[in-house]
């Protein structure tokens, strides 16, 4: 590790945290266009290690109903099927789920809804990442997941950073503070995630949408253009001007003789 760079226990971090009620992570920022040529530069930007464009994008494309239904539909189930622990008898016991009353060690340090939300950035991103945050009082931290928009990786180094409020702060996984999903491999694993097409695919439908919505905005109410008779007096003239300024829909027209609307 550079020497720097301070890590996630370091003193440095540990006062900002303080400063900030604990918190770690920046302030999403969200993108409300998106345009094909966004995705152009996601691209560009993935394959130098920086994966917030393309973070940012699959946040935006969860606004979709269809899609958000079926992510959730494939990762809130994958975390609630059975699980299966290996190793030393006595953690083993722990892990597993215990009584009618009693949570598992693994449900209390690994809540449901985290791992589904890792799980999602894998499939979205091929790279997930979380922090095992340490809880007063008990044995064991919680895992807190973190938004991928803030993960970086230095191909210089092959290491990941997080970009916390704290400034850079690499990620470790294994020293029982960092929290690593790689899905797509260990090699530039966005390459492997489905944003691309589902980017694409969002982008597509959001500007045929907003198409759509123009196209029914303007010729939905069918009368267009109002056309007043050449001589007509200004008190004419002022009340007409008032009433095409006011026109709705379903406005009726009580127009003089020489007066159109189309």
């Amino acid at each position: 590790m550079p020497r720097d760079v301070p890590g996630l226990d370091s003193e440095q971090v540990k006062r900002v945290r303080k400063a900030l009620g604990g918190q770690v992570q920046p302030i999403p920022w969200s993108q409300t266009r998106w345009y094909l040529a966004d995705l152009e530069t996601a691209e560009t930007a993935a394959d130098a290690g920086q994966i917030a464009m393309a973070a940012r994008l699959m946040r935006a494309a969860r606004k979709d109903g269809v899609y958000a239904g079926v992510l959730s539909t494939r990762t809130d189930g994958l975390v609630r099927l059975p699980k299966r622990f290996r190793g030393s008898p006595e953690i083993v016991a722990a892990l597993e789920v215990g009584g009618d009353e009693a949570r598992s060690v693994f449900d209390e340090m690994c809540p449901a809804p985290e791992l589904a939300a890792i799980a999602a950035d894998g499939i979205e991103l091929g790279v997930g990442v979380g922090e095992l945050v340490p809880v007063q009082g008990r044995d064991y931290p919680v895992l807190v997941r973190l938004d991928p928009e803030f993960i970086y990786y230095m191909w210089s180094e092959n290491r990941w950073y997080f970009k916390s409020i704290a400034g850079l702060i690499p990620i470790t996984p294994g020293d029982g503070r960092w929290v690593l999903h790689c899905p797509g491999g260990r090699m530039a694993p966005w390459q492997r995630g489905l944003w691309r097409a589902i980017g694409r695919a969002y982008i597509r439908k959001e500007h045929a949408n907003l198409h759509k919505d123009n196209w029914e905005a303007k010729l939905a109410n069918p009368a267009r253009v109002a056309v007043m008779p050449a001589g007509g007096s200004e008190a004419e003239k002022s009340s007409w001007f008032r009433r095409v300024m006011a026109w709705g829909i379903n406005t009726v027209f009580a127009t003089p003789p020489g007066y159109d609307v189309k």
